[in-house]
């Protein structure tokens, strides 16, 4: 079983961890120890919704490499991925996995529930990223200054943006930022 796999790798990298972190004797141990092995647990059940992303990550750098080392590419390329879209019926696959979590009879099928939510997550999660994206660029936010701003939003500020761009996600789906965004930057003063 991979999960199983999975979650026996991580405990002995935990454990080599606490062992690093709070030596025997130390009092936060078995705190840090519960906490890392709770942690794993959760993410060896959304293992198949993770490699279901990576997977369709995967992919699709195959095919954009694809495009750069053949001579005659049978098909079209992937589009920028300033452009990642995808139909907005695939909200319907987040509120039904999160009332699946949810629901308290359902508890066979919270992990399936989990992992379609961790896929569904991903995907709106970059599309919610592509929004970040096209308000900086609107804005002039590109070059050293950029770089330099996201490696700081990264290093510190990762779960805050990631839930922003994850809200940004899902409300695209209703509200469309970028047509917005774009219709704002062509008539900035609202001028007919």
């Amino acid at each position: 079983k991979v999960a199983g796999l999975f979650e026996h790798h991580y405990f002995l990298l935990a454990r080599s961890l606490v062992d690093l972190v709070a030596p025997v004797g130390n009092p936060a141990r078995e705190t840090i120890n519960q906490s890392l092995l709770g942690g794993i647990h959760l993410m060896s059940g959304l293992l198949p919704g993770l490699a279901l992303l990576q997977s369709l990550a995967a992919m699709a750098l195959a095919w954009a490499l694809y495009h750069r080392i053949a001579r005659q590419p049978r098909s079209e390329p992937l589009g920028p991925l300033a452009g990642f879209r995808f139909n907005d019926h695939l909200i319907w696959g987040v509120a039904l996995s999160l009332l699946v979590v949810l629901m308290p009879r359902l508890g066979g099928a919270r992990a399936l529930g989990g992992n379609l939510l961790v896929f569904f997550g991903g995907l709106y999660l970059v599309r919610g990223v592509e929004v970040l994206a096209a308000v900086a660029a609107a804005i002039g936010f590109t070059g050293l200054l950029a770089s330099v701003v996201a490696l700081f939003i990264t290093a510190f500020l990762m779960p805050v943006v990631a839930l922003t761009a994850l809200a940004l996600g899902l409300t695209d789906t209703l509200v469309d930022w970028r047509l917005r965004l774009a219709r704002a930057v062509s008539n900035p003063r609202g001028q007919s």
